[in-house]
């Protein structure tokens, strides 16, 4: 809402004596409504085009440009990602949506792209470290908040042996207050993992529902009611959910070999930052973390 001179209204005036209060409580009432559920539905649509640029997720450019770019909440999101359009397997050009609806490149040319061209979010597991930066540089310049991180973090990546394991373990023995790894991993969206025998748990846990897939990262665990307790992480591992497609099913751990590029990639940042929670690795983890 804004006046007609474009300054933005936080609330609506008090009715005036001539207005039906009912209708102005009402009206105020909706206001109300409509300010939560956008909070609301901003979050969940972050967090779904975050979940697709980690499951590598395709649109068709007519879908893209129907259902995110012309959709009036998605479409200012669209605004603060950048976008990869490829023919076949081929990529054939990285983008951002500007507010007027045209796209412009890295350097500011604008871009037509061909209706059968795929649409996919760009990432540093599929892009060039010097275009990852362009892209950077251009946001920067543009004052331009990304919705999340897009380029510039490092990335995992397996051996053909390590491919065949079920395991990433090397941030075991980084040690934390239990405190300080309950709010990184919420903040990263990661939940609680079910308490088990004692009313101890040992897990945070993110469900990443297209794939059925769940990233799990294992620590020493903390007893219910928590304490602020020293922990050390684990391992992170991905585990198939019943929730997923048919294939899926079985609730057992995927080998890294079988998890996408992106998807590994960013759990693992997500380890790393929980382990900088805390002073690093301590070679007497086990005894520090004992109940």
């Amino acid at each position: 809402l804004s006046t007609a001179e474009g300054k933005p209204i936080a609330a609506l005036p008090e009715p005036r004596s001539d207005d039906s209060a009912e209708l102005a409580a009402a009206a105020k009432a909706t206001l109300t409504t409509a300010k939560k559920e956008l909070k609301t539905a901003l979050k969940l649509q972050r967090e779904r085009l975050y979940e697709a640029m980690c499951t590598e997720r395709v649109w068709s450019f007519e879908d893209w440009d129907t259902y995110l770019h012309r959709h009036p909440i998605l479409g200012r999101y669209c605004a603060k990602v950048v976008w990869a359009a490829a023919e076949g397997e081929q990529v054939r050009a990285m983008f951002r949506p500007l507010g007027d609806g045209s796209l412009t490149d890295v350097s500011d040319n604008a871009l037509n792209l061909p209706a059968g061209a795929t649409i996919r979010i760009g990432h540093t597991c599929n892009t060039a470290e010097a275009d990852g930066r362009k892209w950077l540089d251009h946001l920067a310049a543009y004052q331009v908040e990304p919705l999340f991180p897009q380029f510039g973090r490092p990335i995992m990546r397996v051996s053909p042996e390590q491919a065949l394991e079920t395991r990433i373990s090397d941030r075991e023995g980084h040690v934390l207050k239990a405190f300080k790894l309950r709010s990184r991993a919420t903040k990263l969206g990661y939940g609680r993992g079910q308490a088990e025998d004692g009313g101890w748990f040992f897990t945070y846990r993110r469900n990443f529902t297209t794939l059925g897939l769940e990233a799990v990262v294992e620590f020493t665990g903390n007893g219910l009611p928590e304490e602020d307790r020293w922990v050390a992480l684990r391992t992170l591992a991905f585990v198939r959910t019943s929730e997923g497609p048919a294939r899926f099913q079985a609730p057992n751990e995927c080998t890294l070999g079988e998890v996408p590029a992106v998807l590994l990639s960013e759990c693992w940042n997500d380890l790393c930052s929980m382990a900088a929670e805390g002073p690093g690795f301590d070679h007497d983890w086990e005894k520090k973390v004992e109940p």
